[in-house]
């Protein structure tokens, strides 16, 4: 039953969903043969897309058009000079000019309203058209490859969007996951007896491959190591939308026993960049461009700053994602042609700012709290630059050690050299945006502060 199940989602999947006016599949093909190009060859693919999203975006949009009005097709030939002439756009600038970054092109009926869960404390809404869902999904499927998920092989996906996530399980979306094989997997909110259900479905349906958020995915190892409960053996887990911290990575590998893939991206910008089986980690260069660039306070501290060529109808060019990381320099030993960045990637503001304006990675205040007795879940969060409370939310099973987290305060001020104040405060839970994500890491400063 399982052969033939594989069969179907391998072969006659695509062929319904080709069918119904999918081109994922095709597509997927086509990214899929990027990686076997020459340097030279997506070096002239990237070149092209920009130049057909520069020439779109003059025609097409508003905003764009104003901006680009003086450039006539020759320039356009070396559309990385054009590019870096215009502004880099916010969140804020996006929703002041919603109307005017909107295509004319396409018809409004044709497109759908996106909405971010304003991780970054800012939301946003943009446009997409059916396209960008298509390619969007063909480019995820390619990362998984990576890690050596084929089309059609069962994958658990553990998601916590509310808007994409249905109240229950209904007779079409359960054919759907048959169809394909994507199991849909709630886990806005959750507690060890959902995580004990999610591993004995882990189990029953011989999922070989999990997909998620990482918080998600390390309290399901812990819970296991805690409980020793069977687990399947898997051959692959992919993280993403979280910071994966080091000590995650090195949980969850010990316990499923497989290497963890690391992705980055976002509702706006998706596929930035994805781990291969070397470790390293690659910006996915024929789906967006990056730029890092120097914050005016710390030298060592880069913004990324994205230009997606996917999204037409709302385009985001030079766009401020509001994350951190840095550029490596080198080429991989996988093989794949595209370019390096270093696995220090996170949400700005889930930075700890010094007062001499010196960054600190939030890796560093999760790993105080690596091992800790009695902790559920916890939240670091900065309130000004000598305040930081620590929210904890206990762990009915086993008893906090207080005494030892008001060591911790000692610890921050030694290590970092920060006459700081840790307050210490027990709630019952710690709020979860509508996206789903937990911050373990918060700092409320303005970007001002951070850059």
């Amino acid at each position: 039953m399982n052969s033939l199940g594989h069969f179907i989602r391998k072969h006659v999947a695509p062929g319904l969903g080709i069918f119904l006016g999918r081109s994922r599949y095709s597509l997927f093909d086509q990214i899929l043969n990027h990686e076997c190009l020459s340097q030279p060859n997506i070096s002239m693919l990237e070149s092209v897309s920009l130049k057909g999203l520069l020439l779109n975006a003059k025609q097409h949009v508003p905003f764009y058009s104003e901006l680009l009005s003086s450039y006539t097709l020759p320039d356009f030939e070396a559309p990385y000079d054009i590019l870096h002439r215009l502004p880099i756009s916010t969140k804020h600038d996006l929703q002041k000019q919603y109307e005017n970054m909107i295509s004319i092109s396409v018809p409004r009926r044709d497109l759908l309203a996106i909405h971010t869960g304003g991780s970054t404390g800012k939301p946003l809404s943009f446009l997409v058209d059916r396209q960008f869902l298509e390619k969007r999904r063909a480019a995820n499927m390619r990362n998984l490859t990576w890690g050596g998920w084929t089309p059609g092989e069962p994958i658990a996906m553990f998601w916590g969007a509310e808007h994409e996530l249905g109240a229950k399980p209904t007779y079409l979306s359960k054919l759907k996951t048959s169809l394909t094989g994507w199991h849909l997997i709630n886990s806005h909110q959750y507690d060890h007896s959902l995580i004990r259900s999610w591993i004995g479905y882990l189990v029953d349906n011989n999922i070989k491959f999990v997909y998620g958020y990482s918080s998600v995915i390390y309290n399901i190892a812990r819970y296991q190591r805690r409980h020793g409960t069977q687990l399947p053996k898997m051959k692959a887990i992919f993280t993403t939308a979280e910071t994966l911290f080091p000590h995650y990575r090195q949980l969850i590998e010990d316990t499923f026993q497989c290497k963890v893939y690391n992705q980055y991206g976002s509702r706006e910008v998706p596929s930035i960049s994805a781990e291969c089986e070397k470790g390293n980690m690659h910006i996915l260069s024929d789906m967006v461009h990056a730029e890092f660039m120097h914050g005016s306070r710390n030298d060592n501290i880069y913004r990324i700053i994205l230009t997606s060529f996917i999204n037409h109808s709302f385009p985001f060019i030079r766009y401020d994602i509001e994350d951190l990381g840095l550029p490596k320099a080198g080429d991989c030993s996988c093989g794949r042609i595209f370019p390096l960045m270093e696995i220090t990637i996170g949400r700005a503001r889930d930075h700890m700012v010094k007062p001499d304006g010196q960054i600190i990675h939030p890796s560093y205040f999760s790993g105080l709290l690596y091992g800790a007795a009695g902790i559920m879940s916890y939240q670091f969060r900065q309130i000004d630059h000598r305040r930081i409370v620590l929210f904890i939310v206990p762990d009915d099973s086993k008893s906090v050690h207080y005494s030892a987290l008001e060591e911790l305060r000692a610890r921050i001020q030694r290590e970092l050299s920060w006459e700081v104040s840790l307050d210490i405060q027990q709630v019952d839970h710690i709020p979860t945006p509508s996206s789903g994500k937990h911050r373990y890491v918060v700092s409320d400063l303005s970007l001002e502060e951070i850059f």
